[in-house]
């Protein structure tokens, strides 16, 4: 399995309380609401439950944004995509685990900002380069990664993780992280005016595709020979969903997880969206995964190799942010092209 979804599914953030006024300022999850309230003075709280998939430990912790950061790292194409698509380029020190397919209306912006590290810097490069904060996934934030939320609050380094990369995310997980975010930089307005331009570009595709009748059936498909690594809740979900495709692992209680194929023969998907990403996972390409489903024996019959509908997704599109409604446009076409 990928390092980035190792991160994503291996230690992960709810935002338990909330944000609230203060006088200074990839998955299993809790699903909570977050209410925003606002001192005079602009400082925020907001309270967090950190968990792993590996064991039950739990790690509840709360930060205070007492001042609005101006050197940031931002883990991922995912979250520095949140970040450029708020005009908050000048408030970036570096990036890390960057892949090589950013936005390209936002690439002008990207070249702007140092590559801190291809994957994670050190805590000397942190500190040299005095960042100030860290957004990232749950996977990110210990000791092999970035750094503890401890070390971080020794250190007086703030860290944000999106709600969108929960396993229990929704489309609004996305649009509370932007108000979040807009909330911390003051870049309140920006913050509205990128979640508009989301939800006016979803809108325009799922207009079309209202009325479904029969949903096609969908394997969100990572990796895997003996078992499958597949898509189970969380933004991908979310993102099959809101193309009216209907995810036959949605009831799984985690973003990703392993199955058996016996499983999948069972649930029979239509089509088999196919993950694939540059990062790790021993070189293995969309044609080498598709060679892969089609050669095991006891797939032949399922619906989706009967008719060989395998759909090629790279992972960068199925981050939570601006992407998303690309994403759910490109899927929409695949499973129901007299649509378009």
């Amino acid at each position: 399995m990928n390092k980035r979804l190792i991160a994503i599914t291996l230690s992960t953030l709810v935002l338990a309380g909330g944000i609230t006024g203060c006088s200074n300022k990839s998955a299993n999850t809790n699903s909570t609401s977050t209410k925003t309230e606002q001192a005079s003075n602009k400082a925020l709280k907001l309270d967090f439950v950190q968990t792993s998939r590996h064991d039950d430990s739990v790690n509840k912790f709360s930060m205070v944004y007492d001042k609005k950061p101006e050197k940031t790292l931002a883990i991922t194409n995912a979250m520095i995509e949140m970040m450029l698509s708020m005009g908050l380029e000048d408030k970036m020190a570096g990036t890390a685990y960057a892949e090589n397919n950013i936005l390209p209306e936002l690439k002008s912006a990207y070249d702007k900002v140092p590559v801190m590290s291809k994957t994670y810097p050190s805590k000397e490069q942190i500190f040299s380069k005095g960042v100030d904060f860290i957004i990232g996934w749950g996977g990110d934030f210990n000791d092999k990664g970035v750094g503890s939320i401890d070390w971080l609050n020794e250190n007086k380094i703030k860290a944000y993780i999106p709600r969108s990369v929960e396993a229990d995310a929704t489309v609004d997980s996305i649009y509370e992280d932007f108000k979040n975010l807009g909330l911390i930089f003051g870049k309140e307005d920006k913050a509205k005016e990128v979640t508009e331009k989301i939800k006016a570009e979803l809108k325009e595709t799922t207009d079309k595709i209202k009325g479904i009748d029969k949903k096609v059936k969908v394997l969100g498909y990572d990796s895997g020979t003996d078992k499958a690594v597949i898509v189970g809740k969380g933004i991908n979900n979310e993102i099959i969903k809101l193309a009216q495709g209907e995810n036959i692992f949605s009831d799984m209680n985690k973003a990703y997880t392993e199955v058996s194929f016996e499983e999948i023969i069972k649930r029979n998907p239509d089509v088999i969206m196919v993950l694939e990403y540059s990062v790790g996972n021993g070189g293995m390409t969309f044609e080498d995964k598709v060679k892969t489903l089609k050669s095991n024996p006891a797939l032949k019959d399922i619906n989706a190799v009967k008719n060989n509908r395998f759909i090629k997704v790279e992972l960068t599109e199925l981050y939570p942010g601006i992407r998303v409604p690309q994403t759910v446009k490109k899927l929409a076409k695949e499973f129901y092209p007299d649509k378009f």
